[in-house]
Parts: C-alpha cells; structure tokens; sequence
C-alpha cells in the first residue's frame, strides 16, 4: 500500500511539473548564456510586443530582401530558435532577438514596450494557437500575473529593468511604442536606422513598410511554407497575425480586469504612459 500511495504521489508530481512547464512556456535554448560581441545589435521586448513584425521590416531593410516566416531566422534570428554554433556563425554585426529581462552585456539595443492589456490578450491567443494552455481569460490571466508564471518574469519588472538601466548601455538605448509605431510607421523605423547608422532611401522604408503592414504580415503567414517549425503542432484556427491593433483591452476585458492591471503595473503604466 505504502509503495503504490509513493507511485502516486510522485506520478501526481511529475504532471505538475509537466503542467506548470506548459503554462509557462517554452525556456530560453541560449538565453543569459551567449556570448556576447560588442557589435552586436539586440531587439528586446516583453513576448508578444510587436517584435515580429519589427523583425520582417529591419530585416527587409538591413538586408535588402523580402524577409518572411520562412527565411526571418537567416535574417533576423531569435536567439531561443537557434543553436549557440548556428548564432556564432553569424558575421558582424549581429542583429538578434531577445526576450531577456537587463542583460548589461548587451551592447546595443532597441526596446519595445506595449501596453501591458494587449500583451495579455495577444499572449492569451498565443498560448492557445501554440497548445500550452487550456481555459478562458481570467485563468491565463491568473499566469500572466504570477511573477513566475511567464518565462521572462512579470511585464512591470521587464520593462522597468530595461528603460532603468538603460543608459549603461555601452553603445546605445532606443525605446519605442508599439502604438507609436502603428501610428507612424515610416518616421519610427527611420529613427531606428538612424540609430543604427543605416541610410536607407526614404521610397524603399515606406515600401517595405507598405509590404509589410497587417495585410501583408497575414498573406506571408498564409504563404508559410508547410515544414516551418515554428508553426509545426500549432491550432490552425488560431492566425499567429491576429490584429495588430492597439487597445484592444478596450472590447476584451471588462472593468474587474482592467482594475487588475491598474492595481499589479500602475506605476510601469503611468511611467510608459498608458494610465494619465
């Protein structure tokens, strides 16, 4: 009896394990432990911050090709998709993306911060697409707002540990709006390449912005080759390009959930602007 109530107990843990894996999302494959050069050029954010999106543009113009879901890891690579030897064969300078909570050896970086509500509905979507959750709203809410619930820690935490820090950076500190880039598109990547010291034709930064906005970020998605590992296993009812928009908290969340927010990352919200 006492050796089946031991199977039990440990048959009962180890789906807890599993479970709480599951929820918590896929952990960094290199994370804090790359290597680091000092020319490289790092896009962070919070998941679910734009960062794709930010990727196929800078791509497209760095590199001058038509960057999509199947060749963005040639182009603009995530260091959680890559392995150490592929990201070391990468020549100068590097552009990578991260989701690292202040990394100080980061060199040079540009930081994308979005409204902390839309972050949950499009990471809420996300979990569901990607099959590590299971439930409504409020219970993925429960996750986003347990510090150990996320791979990368809480929002207010991430952000408030990368714009902290920010002027250590050894090479340079760029922080934007996912709203302000909705807005205007055409100035906040040329602020980037600015930043950068990229000098791209002003026609070829709003043609590939025109290539890439909701419409053709959805068509690439479509036209996704079949074998692409990121969307392998993934719910085909779920778009991984759902919206783009900015409020959506608006029509999603009711005032108990948004009084939620206020109460976990108000002094975050009101620092980024998103609570006057």
């Amino acid at each position: 009896m006492l050796a089946m109530r031991s199977s039990l107990y440990h048959y009962i843990r180890r789906q807890k394990i599993r479970i709480y894996k599951t929820l918590k999302g896929n952990e960094p494959s290199v994370g804090n432990s790359l290597k680091i050069r000092g020319e490289d050029v790092f896009l962070v954010s919070y998941p679910r911050s734009g960062n794709t999106w930010v990727r196929f543009v800078l791509g497209s113009l760095i590199h001058d090709v038509d960057v999509d879901f199947d060749n963005m890891e040639k182009y603009f690579p995530d260091i959680y998709r890559n392995t150490y030897s592929q990201l070391e064969s990468i020549g100068n300078p590097r552009y990578l993306k991260s989701h690292e909570s202040y990394d100080k050896r980061y060199p040079k970086v540009i930081y994308i911060v979005r409204d902390p509500r839309d972050v949950a509905i499009s990471y809420y979507y996300w979990m569901l697409k990607f099959n590590k959750f299971k439930g409504d709203i409020d219970g993925f809410l429960d996750i986003f707002f347990n510090p150990k619930g996320i791979a990368y820690g809480s929002w207010d935490k991430h952000v408030e540990g990368w714009i902290t820090k920010s002027y250590v950076t050894t090479h340079g500190f760029l922080l934007l709006k996912y709203e302000d880039l909705l807005v205007d598109a055409f100035n906040n990547f040329k602020k980037i390449l600015i930043f950068l010291d990229i000098d791209v034709d002003d026609n070829k930064i709003k043609q590939v912005v025109r290539n890439n906005d909701f419409s053709g970020m959805k068509n690439k998605e479509v036209n996704t080759s079949d074998n692409n590992s990121l969307f392998k296993s993934t719910s085909k009812a779920i778009p991984f390009i759902r919206e783009g928009k900015k409020q959506q908290w608006r029509t999603m969340f009711d005032t108990n959930q948004n009084k939620r927010f206020i109460r976990e990352f108000e002094v975050t919200m009101k620092k980024t602007g998103y609570l006057v």
